[in-house]
């Protein structure tokens, strides 16, 4: 009870840079931005973050681009992986299948292909 408890405390004071970076994930924006935006240093994001979520505030907006980038391999087949990186904050489509790939276990158009 303690340990949730302690969670929801720790979400508490990272949740508008959640919200934050829920709306600004294609953005180029790093770990710099993010800890301005929080007005902490980026050593304290990063521990409010493994103490929230057990990973870095940059894995979490790699997570959030992959997440939206899954929706939209599967809501619009007719769209390019360079666009669809483009869309969701990837500089370069290599970099985005690379990604995806370590993350999800298959390339975005295998991923594409198996949700058809």
């Amino acid at each position: 009870m303690n340990n949730q408890l302690s969670i929801l405390q720790s979400f508490e004071k990272i949740r508008y840079i959640v919200e934050w970076l829920e709306q600004v994930y294609p953005q180029d924006i790093g770990l710099m931005e993010i800890s301005e935006k929080a007005k902490v240093s980026s050593q304290h994001l990063n521990t409010m973050f493994h103490d929230t979520f057990g990973i870095s505030p940059y894995s979490f907006l790699v997570q959030l681009r992959i997440r939206e980038a899954k929706r939209i391999l599967i809501t619009n087949p007719e769209l390019s992986l360079k666009e669809i990186a483009k869309k969701v904050g990837f500089n370069a489509v290599s970099h985005f299948v690379t990604t995806f790939k370590k993350r999800e276990g298959v390339t975005p158009s295998m991923y594409r292909n198996l949700h058809q």
